[in-house]
């Protein structure tokens, strides 16, 4: 293998295997509180453990289901934190609002890494390519100047 390339494969390896984020929401509607834990891939956090706290203390714990869902009876209004932990280095923080009178058609009710979905992921990949690109020509001006 060259020199290069293999340069190309040490820095590409890790950026591959940090490649995708975790982002939490939440809803309201009919008196429970759905999370929602996904990647930044749009692939659902299953099995990732939900932590829902006041004032530091546990209000509920669980865990998410294949669709990185869990939900639960809304507690009292005030305002929550909500940690997400996947097991694999992954973590979410959200700021969950239960308001004193909900609105009649639910909706969000968390603020926080809510989903990235669109511009940002392809400015984070086309960041990475030119990192890689450079890496290579970086790579390629070494391998001349010692051969």
């Amino acid at each position: 293998m060259k020199p290069a390339a293999a340069l190309v494969m040490l820095f590409l390896a890790p950026a591959v295997a940090a490649a995708h984020g975790l982002s939490v929401e939440a809803t309201l509607a009919a008196g429970r509180v759905t999370i929602v834990a996904a990647y930044d891939t749009d692939e659902p956090a299953a099995a990732a453990r939900v932590i829902v706290s006041r004032d530091g203390a546990e209000v509920t714990t669980g865990v998410t289901d294949d669709r990185g869902e869990y939900a639960f009876p809304a507690p009292p209004a005030g305002v929550y934190g909500i940690r997400v932990d996947d097991g694999q280095g992954h973590r979410a923080r959200a700021r969950l609002t239960i308001p004193e009178v909900p609105d009649a058609d639910g909706g969000a009710v968390a603020d926080g890494a809510g989903r990235t979905t669109g511009s940002g992921r392809w400015l984070r990949i086309g960041g990475g390519l030119g990192v890689v690109a450079l890496l290579t020509i970086i790579g390629r001006r070494a391998t001349r100047r010692a051969g």
